[in-house]
């Protein structure tokens, strides 16, 4: 019963299979097309995986690096928000270090946790103003000699021995 109010739908279906190529009519189920999907995508995130992790970890012509980590402290007590950031005397990238509960910081320049560049650096911390909203409580400030490599009284030396344990003194002038 391919006939309806005679219209022969087996011999239009005929037709159409005979003008068409083959390829369209090749049955596709939405299983088929599914896999054909995933393998595609797997095939991608392998290829960007493996782009990724090709080649040198760091640039070979960066000055190296060495951990170092250390505690902030002012009148007596740690600083307990914001940052300590080391400032290359020579050249290098400065290292960061933000701050936890108990004024610690481990120093990161490069890639999280590789520590500061090695040799002389001038020391900067950083307290970011409460924002908008928040009870501030007293705020916390440091003298602003503190917040500019130009005039800090902060200074370290990062060595390759691996021995930067950094206690640094915040005084009011």
């Amino acid at each position: 019963m391919t006939e309806v109010f005679g219209f022969d739908f087996a011999r239009a279906r005929d037709l159409a299979r005979a003008s068409a190529p083959a390829s369209a009519w090749a049955p596709i189920g939405a299983s088929a097309s599914r896999l054909r999907r995933a393998c595609v995508a797997a095939l991608c995130g392998t290829v960007c995986l493996l782009a990724v992790g090709c080649g040198p970890k760091r640039d070979p012509n960066l000055p190296p690096t060495a951990p170092a980590s250390g505690q902030v402290m002012y009148n007596g007590k740690p600083i307990d928000h914001g940052a300590v950031t080391l400032h290359p005397v020579g050249e290098g990238n400065p290292a960061v270090g933000a701050l936890d509960e108990n004024g610690k910081f481990t120093l990161s320049t490069y890639s999280r946790g590789d520590g500061a560049v090695l040799g002389p650096h001038k020391v900067t911390i950083d307290i970011p103003p409460p924002l908008d909203g928040i009870a501030a409580g007293e705020v916390l400030r440091v003298p602003r000699a503190y917040t500019d490599p130009a005039t800090s009284p902060l200074s370290v030396e990062i060595t390759a021995d691996g021995r930067n344990d950094l206690q640094l003194v915040v005084e009011d002038p």
